[in-house]
């Protein structure tokens, strides 16, 4: 009966410290992989045009936008899939 409720409680925490290493895993990503951003642009009477990129974790998360007078545009990406159809 005890060997049984060890083995649970065994089983239990191998889970519990695989999730622990997840979430230490992701927080680590979070702090220390740098966020790369690139903005450029024209602002004059004759053309007013911005663009700007935004990218993470070695471009797998990467957004592009673009604006003009008339329309703006925001094309977000994860590992290449437009999540914008």
């Amino acid at each position: 009966m005890l060997g049984i409720l060890l083995s649970i409680l065994k089983i239990l925490g191998i889970i519990l410290l695989a999730v622990l290493v997840f979430v230490l895993l992701a927080v680590l990503l979070l702090l220390f992989v740098p966020v790369r951003y690139r903005i450029s642009g024209k602002w004059n009477t004759e053309e007013k045009r911005i663009e700007g990129k935004v990218t993470w974790l070695f471009r797998l998360v990467h957004i592009s936008m673009s604006a003009d007078k008339d329309e703006q545009q925001i094309v977000p990406r994860i590992m290449g899939i437009n999540l914008k159809n």
